[in-house]
């Protein structure tokens, strides 16, 4: 800056004297401009009248083209950062959680049902249900709130029950547990139920158990997931 002013004050006295003007009036604009958003990324609102779909949204989830989805009150509601589509359930239910897989398919939970979304023919996502691979006595097990994709399969997490989906088929790991959680650590899938006991599931252990001192869970217990 110091420079650009010596070149200036060389100018005559009436050229330099605007073109200083200039500069003095142009350069607080360009730090503010700099500085916008210096810390704070740029953030866009959706309104449920932009998206034409229910007021809650309850999980999210994306694929590798960026593409958003999110759990709504309505159905699986896609984005493709200029366009909404809303894809129902099956039974038409609230989408509670989603979760992309690492075999393309958009897996959705439910009230009473989960299952995964895929393009039809016509490049349209359509909705199939798991439900038929579940045998009757394990059809009553509420919403489902969570849904972890790992290399040995699907977890879908709902109120009394733990689902796994692998090979083509599900496998209930707890079944009549009243569930509250479910997530990773260290590579591992977690449950807590509502008794304080976290079920800790992988392959190749046979279950043992734990007492933790802190009150916060009773019990740890490896599960061994069935071949």
């Amino acid at each position: 800056m110091i420079n650009s002013y010596r070149h200036i004050h060389n100018l005559p006295r009436p050229l330099g004297l605007r073109l200083l003007v200039l500069a003095l009036a142009i350069l607080p604009s360009l730090l503010l401009s700099q500085n916008l958003n210096l810390g704070t990324p740029p953030i866009r609102h959706f309104t449920k009248k932009a998206y034409q779909a229910g007021t809650q949204n309850w999980d999210i989830s994306h694929d590798q083209r960026g593409v958003m989805y999110f759990a709504n009150n309505n159905g699986l509601l896609e984005f493709d950062g200029n366009n909404w589509r809303l894809h129902p359930l099956g039974n038409g239910t609230i989408v509670r959680s989603v979760r992309m897989g690492n075999d393309g398919r958009i897996y959705g939970g439910g009230q009473g049902d989960f299952g995964y979304f895929s393009p039809d023919k016509q490049g349209r996502l359509a909705y199939h249900s798991l439900q038929p691979l579940l045998p009757e006595s394990n059809l009553n097990f509420g919403d489902v709130w969570d849904i972890i994709v790992r290399g040995e399969g699907v977890f879908f997490r709902s109120n009394n029950q733990v689902f796994w989906l692998h090979d083509d088929k599900i496998t209930a790991l707890l079944p009549g547990k009243t569930t509250e959680y479910m997530g990773i650590f260290e590579g591992k899938v977690l449950v807590q139920d509502n008794d304080l006991n976290l079920y800790v599931f992988e392959k190749g252990l046979s279950p043992t158990r734990q007492a933790y001192s802190d009150g916060r869970c009773h019990h740890h217990r490896h599960l061994t997931l069935p071949s």
